[in-house]
């Protein structure tokens, strides 16, 4: 997925004209497309560097060996060199056909006139026919998971990051939705900044402010990921899998914080909704998946307790935990 996105307080026409112009009058050369090579090797080289990096395309090299998440979305120093104008435009014209475009427009502004300006663009342009886009994703078992790997940079002290992998994929539209929100309620009830876990490793000195944690979904892949900068990582993994793998006796499992919870989330929302680049930006993704973004909060107050542990004991399963160290070098000063 590629976004474009800008924002404007006068001329916003010409603006949504040029958006639409540049998107779709694409100038590949041989030129520019060297250029580009340098350029992009250097961000590749740049975020090899980088160990919070390493550590999370670490975990999805665990987690996903055959599937396309795990490789990093640059590609790599020799894979870029085979690049070609004629390559690009490819890309272009499978993926930058209007039929896979959506633009989105929050704001205070003429609807109907708008909407002229963007027809009258539309209409003054010739495209090809559609064209159905076929993805490949390979299947992958439990079996082909990394339970466990690190490395050795240049860091002060150990970063840990686990992942729990979900073996439920290909959901669609509100069904999609429904599976984010229970996992990221789910996370939230066992390991949010409110929460008995968090609170008894904290005070223990087990976690400090670095620690993370997040629910990832997207078309063909969905992942809970934790992570942390610790002296003690074979702590963390024993601790983090013990709450995980004994969710249903977690002290914080309980309908009082549910509902809690749920409330704070729905607040959360409404008041996102004060943003007009959050609008933007989560109404373009979201429409793309076919979920609709208003109704959101609707199936959020539809969620049970019985909801997320239902959707707890299918999802926590040690054979699908992974966890990956960036360790400090040996002998290292830094």
């Amino acid at each position: 997925r590629t976004s474009y996105l800008f924002s404007a307080t006068s001329k916003v026409d010409e603006n949504i004209e040029t958006l639409l112009d540049f998107v779709q009058e694409p100038y590949f050369t041989e030129e520019g497309t060297e250029k580009e090579k340098g350029i992009i090797a250097q961000e590749i080289q740049m975020y090899e560097d980088n160990p919070d990096w390493r550590l999370f395309y670490g975990l999805l090299k665990n987690m996903y060996p055959k599937h396309p998440l795990s490789i990093d979305i640059a590609g790599t120093v020799d894979s870029i060199q085979a690049i070609t104008p004629e390559i690009l435009q490819t890309c272009y014209d499978t993926f930058y056909h209007p039929s896979n475009m959506n633009l989105v427009v929050i704001g205070n502004f003429p609807v109907e006139e708008t909407m002229a300006v963007i027809r009258n663009n539309q209409d003054a342009k010739e495209f090809a026919k559609e064209e159905h886009i076929l993805r490949f994703i390979p299947s992958e078992t439990i079996s082909d998971l990394t339970a466990h790997d690190e490395i050795e940079m240049d860091v002060k002290r150990p970063k840990l990051i686990m992942g729990v992998k979900g073996l439920t994929t290909q959901l669609e539209g509100n069904e999609s939705d429904n599976y984010y929100l229970k996992g990221s309620l789910l996370m939230e009830m066992l390991f949010g900044r409110g929460s008995d876990n968090f609170n008894t490793l904290y005070d223990n000195g087990v976690l400090d402010d670095s620690f993370n944690y997040s629910f990832t979904i997207d078309r063909s892949f969905n992942f809970m990921a934790l992570e942390v900068d610790t002296n003690e990582p074979e702590q963390v993994i024993k601790e983090w899998k013990n709450i995980l793998l004994n969710w249903k006796n977690d002290s914080s499992f309980t309908a009082e914080n549910f509902n809690l919870l749920k409330r704070a989330f729905i607040g959360e929302q409404l008041q996102a909704f004060n943003s007009l680049e959050y609008i933007s930006n989560q109404y373009g993704y979201l429409y793309a998946a076919g979920i609709e973004m208003f109704n959101r909060i609707e199936r959020l107050e539809t969620l049970t307790l019985e909801d997320i542990a239902a959707f707890a004991e299918h999802y926590i399963n040690e054979q699908v935990i992974s966890t990956f160290i960036v360790k400090p070098k040996k002998g290292s000063n830094v």
